[in-house]
């Protein structure tokens, strides 16, 4: 693959990154900035509720999102502060091949 292929690949992927994230990031938005009242709350004193009635307290302690959670913050990290690494070696040796790539990965975390 040329070095321009490659751009533009890596270019293509972070409009595919922009475009399937734009829904999460605007839901992201709308519920840290909305305001929340008693007739939109999905939780009854601290249960969860829904059409199909509320949580007790045993299945609410037994569902956790605690370690999916933690595993894609570790993982989400990881793979931005290696995609920093390699834009500052290719930065700093900018005679090797990927330099641009390595921009547009971290471009795309």
């Amino acid at each position: 693959m040329t070095s321009t292929e490659s751009i533009i690949v890596g270019a293509v992927g972070i409009g595919l990154v922009a475009a399937t994230s734009t829904p999460a990031f605007l839901t992201i938005g709308k519920s840290l900035f909305a305001r929340r009242n008693d007739a939109d709350d999905h939780h009854v004193d601290g249960l969860y509720a829904d059409g199909d009635g509320v949580a007790t307290e045993e299945s609410q302690k037994a569902f956790s999102t605690l370690i999916p959670r933690c595993l894609a913050l570790v993982g989400s990290i990881t793979g931005l502060l290696l995609s920093v690494a390699a834009a500052v070696l290719a930065t700093i040796h900018p005679h090797r091949a990927l330099f641009m790539e390595s921009w547009l990965t971290l471009a795309s975390w």
